[in-house]
């Protein structure tokens, strides 16, 4: 009968820190009613020049791991730049408009490999939105995936999943997500946690949008 409670135990424990993995941490709804209300999406892409690298190991190379930003894009659009399987997805027309967002990687500077990680603030993540040149009228709706961080000592990505306006660039609705990596190279290793992330953003936008039509 112990090994029996023990062994059950040690399953749940198990299942919650296997569901802790991929987590949603932080949402500002602000004017969210809008993102669901819009008829369609521009989708810009992934963006990480907001990006710090958390190893203590690895601080001041950064030259060595901006070598990996290309390949993390090259993964995300194979994943998720199907725009018929997003636009399913989203129940909405998507759009990809993602050249101005997912190339400022290359203007990356400055010290970005870290002792601690330090999250977006949404004051922060406005200023990076302001600097976007976008398309699309009054009311029109985009979004961008942030990539904040990748802490080595959690095993964890960190993204912000960011819908704003497209003419005026205020923001309407942001998560924040944590995604959990897998074993492998440097690509696969943090390419996969930031999928995962994307992908527990995109059960919560289900569930999300259908407590909005069902009001």
């Amino acid at each position: 009968m112990k090994s029996i409670i023990i062994t059950l135990s040690l399953l749940f424990l198990t299942n919650q820190f296997c569901h802790a993995q991929n987590e949603i941490l932080k949402k500002d709804t602000l004017q969210y009613k809008k993102v669901f209300a819009a008829k369609n999406f521009t989708f810009y892409g992934i963006d990480y020049s907001p990006l710090e690298y958390v190893e203590a190991d690895k601080v001041g190379t950064e030259a060595e791991i901006a070598t990996y930003f290309a390949p993390w894009i090259s993964s995300f659009e194979n994943s998720w730049y199907d725009l018929n399987e997003i636009s399913s997805t989203f129940q909405k027309t998507t759009y990809l408009n993602r050249e101005k967002v997912q190339r400022s990687f290359q203007s990356k500077k400055g010290t970005w490999v870290t002792f601690e990680r330090h999250p977006l603030t949404l004051d922060s993540i406005r200023k990076i939105v302001k600097t976007y040149e976008t398309k699309g009228d009054a009311g029109t709706v985009g979004f961008v995936v942030l990539v904040e961080a990748f802490e080595k000592s959690v095993e964890r990505a960190f993204i912000d999943v960011v819908f704003f306006d497209n003419a005026s660039k205020e923001v309407l609705w942001r998560v924040k997500i944590a995604g959990d990596a897998k074993k492998g190279g440097m690509t696969n290793h943090w390419s996969e946690a930031v999928d995962n992330a994307f992908h527990e953003f995109l059960l919560h936008y289900k569930q999300e949008l259908k407590k909005y039509k069902n009001t």
